[in-house]
């Protein structure tokens, strides 16, 4: 497995986590207030309340003003065809679609036809300061960390976009 993370290639791992899953049907059901609960609209609440209790919310309003070398503002970012054709070309065809579920090997053989829009899009959200909302959202997979199946607290919080 460590020359497939030497040569940049998740699947074994993802295979792996798979094949350690307790339920291939996804999250078996979860105990709340001593009741197991199998529903899926209930363990996805009882899964967000507890990564809700864990995550923690850092208090911003004393950040101290550092001295040093200025960086360019994004308004001085140079987009060009040439580049973002370069990275779509360099996509891995491999490794699995974003939360778009647009497939990497599509954007990788398409990437001569999709970088003009791909640069245009870029381009009017970087002029207007404006990211697309679900651009701030992640999709979150439970993965079993360790101990009882049956425990929220024992699945980690995964972001998948």
């Amino acid at each position: 497995m460590s020359q497939a993370f030497e040569e940049n290639n998740t699947r074994p791992f993802w295979k792996y986590v798979k094949s350690q899953r307790q339920d291939n049907l996804g999250v078996p059901p979860l105990k709340k207030d001593g009741k197991l609960n199998s529903d899926s609209k209930t363990k996805a609440e009882i899964l967000l309340e507890e990564f809700k209790s864990v995550f923690t919310h850092e208090d911003t309003s004393h950040i101290p003003t550092l001295s040093g070398p200025s960086y360019p503002t994004l308004s001085n970012l140079n987009l060009s065809v040439e580049g973002v054709m370069k990275l779509l070309k360099e996509l891995d065809p491999n490794k699995a679609s974003g939360p778009d579920n647009i497939p990497c090997r599509v954007l990788k053989e398409l990437a001569t036809e999709l970088a003009p829009v791909v640069t245009a899009f870029f381009g009017q959200s970087v002029e207007h300061c404006v990211v697309p909302r679900d651009w701030t959202e992640a999709i979150i997979s439970p993965v079993y960390k360790k101990g009882n199946v049956h425990l929220a607290s024992n699945y980690r919080p995964i972001s998948l976009g």
